[in-house]
């Protein structure tokens, strides 16, 4: 598989680079750890499950770990990376356990699960201002994410490479073939393998554009497809532009975003969804308002992953975009108490649900309240963030609550 064809400014900027590490002991000595400390609680209260005429999902659960990464000082522009995550839930019950463990397409496969996963390892090289990584890791970009929301991140097993020797330019690129999700439904830690999320994964591929040339304007394009055997695979084609200004003493922020879902299978709709975005903010106050809407069946976020962007401009805090063919629109409020670095916010979003089985003429009103934190000074590394939803149905009775923990420290 061709993956990369060196040009003649990349063969000169190889042979003029610099090596961080003298020697190869040298580059394990001066290699870096990161690692963070985990306890996170998770309480989850569905009346109905997953379906309208399903049964109730009630249970809670604390999950500890540690995730661990270290990565090698580079030596003549290679550098190696291993990284470790260990779930343990040391209280959980029955209810606990179905709730966050063994419900399949409920989104509940994603807490319950205990031990140790080889999330990273990998080998990567340096050209100029490009990376190039091979190997088991964590990828950030529009259409291929890491999900940092439960307590094991999702990591993937491919070749990525991220490119800024464009100016004001970040140019991404993914092919995987193996997913690590977070639990295996059966008590234990995921591991690397053909399922993600319930679905049998093949592989998927991506590539991005971000570009900032225009003064305070971030533009996004990117294009993504999944194989996925057990259901239809799709390509996934996804736009936005954001502009960011400062007026007086008030702060602005306008954006837009459309995206197109093309299904392999005849049998499945192709699907569009767009959204608009307008914020306000002034002294630690900020506020916005969000439109968007979903058509003709099902969309996506992304082709592989829970983490990805882009998230549609209406998510909610805690169970993220609705995706179901329908209008929405959202409002949130939050405000910025400096001295503290704590963030207190609200958010309501009203969904208003159209083609789709069961929630035909259905509409849902969610409210989300949270809180976060990144303590400084002496407690430096230490955070924490709450979130708290409500998520009332007119039709359907499919009502959800849930209630988020995270606590974390940083080394």
């Amino acid at each position: 598989m061709k993956l990369l064809k060196l040009s003649l400014a990349t063969i000169m900027a190889m042979g003029t680079a610099s090596y961080a590490a003298d020697s190869l002991p040298d580059a394990f000595k001066e290699g870096k750890i990161q690692g963070e400390l985990k306890a996170y609680y998770y309480d989850r209260d569905w009346e109905k499950g997953t379906t309208a005429s399903g049964t109730a999902i009630k249970g809670n659960i604390i999950d500890l770990g540690v995730k661990l990464d270290y990565e090698t000082a580079s030596f003549y522009n290679f550098k190696a990376g291993v990284g470790f995550q260990s779930s343990n839930s040391p209280w959980v019950d029955k209810d606990g356990k179905t709730a966050y463990g063994t419900t399949p397409g409920a989104g509940a496969m994603d807490m319950w699960g205990s031990g140790v996963v080889l999330s990273q390892a990998y080998l990567s090289y340096d050209v100029g201002k490009t990376t190039i990584k091979a190997g088991r890791q964590y990828i950030d970009m529009p259409l291929i994410g890491s999900a940092p929301s439960r307590l094991i991140v999702e990591s993937f097993e491919g070749v990525s490479v991220i490119s800024k020797d464009i100016p004001n330019t970040t140019v991404s690129a993914a092919y995987v073939d193996k997913f690590q999700g977070w639990t295996d439904g059966d008590g234990k830690i995921a591991d690397f393998g053909d399922s993600m999320n319930g679905l049998t994964f093949d592989h998927a591929y991506a590539l991005s554009i971000i570009n900032k040339s225009l003064t305070n304007t971030t533009f996004t394009a990117a294009y993504g497809a999944l194989d996925a055997s057990s259901h239809s695979g799709y390509g996934l084609f996804y736009v936005d532009a954001l502009y960011e200004g400062k007026a007086n003493a008030f702060t602005y922020t306008v954006a837009a975003q459309y995206g197109n879902v093309n299904y392999d299978s005849s049998a499945t709709s192709d699907s569009n969804f767009y959204g608009a975005k307008a914020g306000i903010g002034i002294a630690g106050f900020n506020t916005y308002i969000a439109y968007a809407e979903i058509q003709d069946g099902n969309a996506w976020w992304g082709v592989a992953g829970s983490g990805n962007k882009p998230l549609i401009y209406t998510s909610t805090v805690v169970f993220a975009g609705q995706y179901d063919e329908s209008k929405q629109y959202a409002i949130d409020a939050n405000y910025l108490i400096k001295p503290l670095n704590l963030t207190l916010g609200a958010r309501y979003v009203n969904v208003d649900y159209k083609g789709v089985s069961p929630l035909v003429g259905d509409k849902a009103d969610i409210t989300s309240l949270y809180a976060g934190t990144m303590l400084e000074g002496t407690l430096k590394g230490l955070g924490a963030t709450i979130a708290y939803e409500d998520e009332n149905h007119d039709v359907n009775a499919n009502d959800k609550k849930e209630l988020w923990f995270r606590g974390s420290y940083t080394f």
